[in-house]
């Protein structure tokens, strides 16, 4: 209701606070009570696959686009959580790295869903369509960022999701492997979908053409809205062609929850979490 009723910055603090809730799992719980972890790591995983799909069903269901947002981004989240609890370096990079490069790619989608918001005045799929002509930087902003979040080659995500399937081979298997793998191809293709309706086709219900003829100073201007497509799709381009310095960035990080792990791992030497994420193949 919060990404449906609220204004864009409202959808944004929902987004992001599942981002912020990933990190606490990853910097505080895991760490403090590991035994813990390992032990309902079979139901966190579980509960996460449901996520992941149900995620899916309800945004296919819907016509707003803010609500068909916010379910993709909770499949998505399904899956960031499976790396966490997996146990093992390769699988918390991965979803280190796909958490970032995920909210990277929400923003873009946010920005570019509130300028036609604010061009439109109606966040409903059906009273939109054939904004490509009029509309091209939202556009090529909203496909760029959509095709991120399907983990491309050339975008961050993609040695991202290569980790994490690793990870999950390793610590859950092929089963899960494939599913999360399945979940977030169907996730991305409701954003495709999306983008098709809103752009491409013509609109169900006819509502008017929306052209830059009538602009007004508290619309965005075409030259803004290039700027902001450019600066997110550049970062998102640039950061996924190196993403060595990420990888270096997160080693440094994970040094820490590392640490815990290894002085469990002295008091508990038989302990399979602990022999995971202590080898690092790197």
């Amino acid at each position: 209701m919060l990404a449906e009723q609220g204004t864009v910055a409202s959808a944004g603090i929902f987004l992001v606070s599942l981002k912020l809730g990933i990190y606490a799992v990853m910097r505080f719980l895991i760490p403090l009570l590991p035994e813990v972890a390992e032990q309902w790591a079979w139901f966190v995983v579980t509960l996460s696959l449901i996520g992941i799909f149900y995620g899916v069903l309800l945004a296919f269901m819907q016509i707003n686009f803010r609500r068909l947002l916010a379910f993709a981004i909770i499949s998505q989240t399904g899956l960031i959580v499976i790396g966490l609890f997996d146990f093992n370096s390769h699988a918390l990079e991965g979803s280190i790295i796909l958490a970032v490069s995920y909210g990277l790619a929400t923003a873009g989608i946010l920005l570019s869903l509130g300028m036609i918001y604010k061009r439109t005045h109606t966040a409903f799929i059906p009273r939109l369509g054939g904004m490509f002509d009029t509309n091209t930087a939202i556009a090529f902003l909203f496909v760029i960022c959509a095709l991120s979040t399907m983990v491309m080659p050339g975008t961050p995500g993609f040695d991202g999701i290569h980790l994490l399937l690793e990870g999950t081979i390793k610590g859950q298997g092929w089963f899960v492997a494939i599913a999360i793998l399945f979940g977030n191809v169907l996730a991305v293709g409701l954003l495709l979908r999306a983008f098709q309706q809103i752009f491409i086709a013509a609109p169900k219900r006819f509502q008017g053409a929306f052209t830059y003829t009538h602009h007004t100073s508290s619309q965005p201007s075409p030259r803004n809205e290039w700027i902001i497509a450019i600066v997110i799709c550049g970062l998102l381009i640039a950061t996924g062609v190196n993403t060595s310095p990420w990888l270096h960035i997160i080693d440094q990080n994970l040094e820490s929850i590392h640490g815990s792990f290894s002085s469990m791992g002295a008091a508990h030497p038989d302990a399979p979490i602990t022999q995971s994420i202590t080898s690092k193949d790197h």
